[in-house]
């Protein structure tokens, strides 16, 4: 059995971080979405606002999140695809 395999069956005491957070896996289908709103010249405020709205309305926003890693994690993205191309 594999490391990862045992830990699976607890529940982990910190929070995951980059590519395995909840957070940042929903910040990726809204890449797009924040680009656009980047060039419309939207502030990191108000998109952070509006993805929060709008993953609350989807039924996946976590009390635990906070909308200034929507900033984070989509710099973050950006640059694995940067990276990647």
């Amino acid at each position: 059995m594999s490391i990862i395999a045992r830990l699976s069956q607890e529940i982990p005491k910190r929070k995951a971080t980059g590519t395995h957070n909840p957070q940042y896996q929903a910040t990726l289908q809204f890449v797009g979405e924040i680009e656009e709103a980047k060039e419309r010249g939207y502030t990191w405020h108000q998109i952070g606002a509006a993805v929060k709205e709008e993953l609350i309305d989807m039924g996946i926003w976590r009390d635990s999140w906070r909308t200034w890693n929507t900033e984070k994690f989509f710099r973050q993205i950006k640059k694995e695809k940067e990276g990647i191309a």
